[in-house]
């Protein structure tokens, strides 16, 4: 009896090893805030990373470098020739995110309120208080404001998303009942073939 339950064992044993390199992986999402580029990253079971985050531009040309903080988010100034975000988390855990959107989104930007500002009349008492201000700095202002406001809004969002990305799918379901089925089922032939000698 002892000699056929050891291979089940065994891999039951296995199967208990391995489970714990299967609990997490780096999630993360990028966002802007003003003149800021902020990246948030952490373990899709909920826990925040520390680490290094690092600002590349073409060819992996290192534009910047900064540690990320206790949740997980790391800051840098924003920069034309940045591409992407590369966070080191260390232990082998790491996350590259693009800058494509936000590049999109800063040039969409700049043209509706380059549009705003030729369309919309303005009140003489703000023109009057907004008068030592040049274009281009109220067009900073404004942007800066607008973009803040948006990614106050978005950013519950876009964790959301991120962690309903991470979440368990039936693909996942299935792929367990599967798993545990060709377990039984070595089980089961080994057994079968040890009663048989």
């Amino acid at each position: 009896m002892r000699a056929r339950t050891l291979p089940l064992f065994c891999l039951l044993w296995l199967a208990s090893v391995a489970s714990p390199a299967w609990a997490h992986h780096v999630i993360g999402i990028i966002y802007a805030e003003g003149n800021t580029v902020v990246a948030e990253v952490g373990f899709s079971d909920g826990s925040f990373g520390q680490g290094v985050g690092r600002l590349l531009g073409a060819e992996d040309a290192l534009l910047d470098s900064a540690p990320t903080d206790e949740f997980g988010v790391v800051r840098f100034a924003w920069q034309e020739a940045a591409e992407r975000i590369h966070v080191d988390l260390g232990g082998g855990h790491a996350i590259t995110l693009a800058l494509d959107s936000l590049h999109a989104d800063r040039q969409a930007s700049k043209a509706v309120i380059e549009e705003l500002a030729t369309e919309v009349p303005i009140d003489p008492a703000i023109d009057a208080a907004l008068s030592p201000l040049s274009t281009a700095q109220l067009s900073a202002l404004i942007e800066a404001a607008t973009e803040a406001a948006v990614a106050r809004q978005v950013r519950p969002l876009q964790r959301e998303i991120a962690a309903m990305k991470e979440a368990f799918g039936w693909r996942d379901i299935i792929g367990g009942l599967g798993v545990l089925v060709g377990v039984f089922g070595f089980a089961a032939a080994y057994l079968a073939r040890r009663a048989r000698t």
